[in-house]
């Protein structure tokens, strides 16, 4: 039943998603913070929850509103065209960078994690007519010469690249220079920016044992050939297809099942990240049910990393209103709470503790970055800010009387 299902992922995120943390509390001079309450407030999640962003941004008050709602509720973004090869040389040599540049200075200003969408794309119909025309030989120069341009010039920007999008159901690159093509482009890019993932991106995982196999034996395949494979890229534009279990009728997708998927392409030891989440449903109600679903079949899996909605705002979703969360004039629906709800409500951790006689306060709390506040002994607010993972643990922060 749906709701047993709700207990299980609750109690999965509470294995995968948090920790006992220990606080070592000083004041400005090192002295312990002893004795003390502490307002203990998560502000960010270590986990990646985010929304592609319009290359096109909203211009007036459109615009800071697109902005605000994005700061207000995500840490993640990803680029929804701007960062395709016809997104940015739609025009054989006309290179235009300036809609992928305000995207990443955007994401820089605000401290929002940005994946970068997509190096290239397997099937044909998003290939320019330009490039289809090309001799095989300017081909694989070309390619060579787009990434040289592009991935240099946002080398250490990026929280991931999406390298080959949709190689299972296209094969663009492939049939025209051959299957090590593929490999190709991972190596070059990471010869370039070595530091960044670079991920495989897919959809049709989630409901398929099939495409799951293929999926896997297409990672390997990539790995033999010297790829340097980052992470594992899952679509979700059907999360609708969650409707019926959600609502304990019969069929509709089975989050088991669905981790189940998530447990075979862990098994590949590789980050994992729910990459393009959209759910089309005239009801807000069932479409907040079907997103609530995915976004707890993602945050419950150890190794899933990410989940990021492809839009939220009517005017800007490529499905329509009908998978918004946010309507035209910037009213939030049913499923924008739900969402809302979700991360900043449910998934955070806010508490009191109390200091012993070193600053030294301990609490369980969910990953992510904490401010911690307190009085000082003038009755004065102190602050500080703590970053806690499954890697850190323990910290000590030093409460500090704020800066205004």
């Amino acid at each position: 039943m749906a709701d047993d299902w709700r207990k299980e992922s609750d109690e999965r995120i509470e294995r995968h998603r948090k920790g006992s943390f220990a606080l070592t509390c000083v004041y400005a001079n090192g002295r312990p913070v002893a004795k003390k309450t502490l307002s203990v407030r998560q502000r960010r999640s270590a986990f990646l929850f985010g929304t592609c962003v319009t290359s096109g941004r909203p211009t007036g008050a459109d615009g800071r509103n697109y902005d605000r709602f994005i700061v207000e509720h995500f840490n993640a973004l990803v680029t929804e065209n701007a960062l395709k090869w016809y997104g940015l040389e739609r025009q054989k040599d006309r290179l235009t960078f300036g809609a992928a540049d305000r995207i990443v200075k955007f994401a820089e200003a605000n401290g929002l994690a940005l994946r970068g969408h997509c190096l290239f794309w397997a099937k044909p119909r998003f290939v320019q007519k330009w490039v289809q025309q090309l001799p095989n030989d300017e081909l694989r120069k070309r390619m060579d010469r787009h990434v040289r341009e592009v991935v240099p010039r946002y080398r250490g920007k990026l929280a991931a690249w999406d390298i080959n999008n949709e190689m299972l159901d296209g094969s663009f690159f492939k049939d025209r220079l051959g299957e090590g093509i593929r490999a190709w482009m991972f190596k070059r890019t990471h010869e370039l920016d070595p530091n960044t993932p670079l991920f495989v991106n897919e959809y049709g995982i989630m409901d398929s044992d099939a495409k799951t196999r293929r999926y896997i034996e297409l990672i390997k395949g990539l790995q033999a050939r010297g790829a340097p494979v980052g992470g594992i890229g899952v679509q979700e534009h059907g999360a609708a297809a969650y409707a019926n279990f959600v609502r304990g009728r019969p069929g509709g997708r089975r989050p088991r099942d669905v981790w189940r998927r998530l447990d075979r392409l862990g098994k590949l030891d590789l980050p994992i990240h729910i990459t393009e989440v959209s759910s089309r449903a005239p009801d807000a109600e069932l479409r907040a049910d079907t997103l609530e679903a995915i976004l707890r079949v993602g945050y419950a899996h150890p190794k899933v990393e990410a989940v990021l909605l492809w839009g939220f705002w009517a005017g800007r979703h490529w499905m329509g209103p009908q998978a918004a969360l946010v309507d035209r004039n910037w009213k939030v629906n049913a499923a924008g709470r739900r969402v809302a709800r979700l991360l900043l409500e449910d998934w955070r951790t806010n508490v009191e503790v109390t200091t012993g006689a070193s600053g030294l306060a301990k609490f369980r709390g969910l990953f992510g970055t904490y401010e911690i506040a307190a009085t000082d002994a003038a009755g004065r607010k102190i602050r500080g800010t703590v970053e806690l993972t499954k890697d850190a643990a323990a910290a000590k922060v030093v409460l500090k009387r704020s800066a205004k």
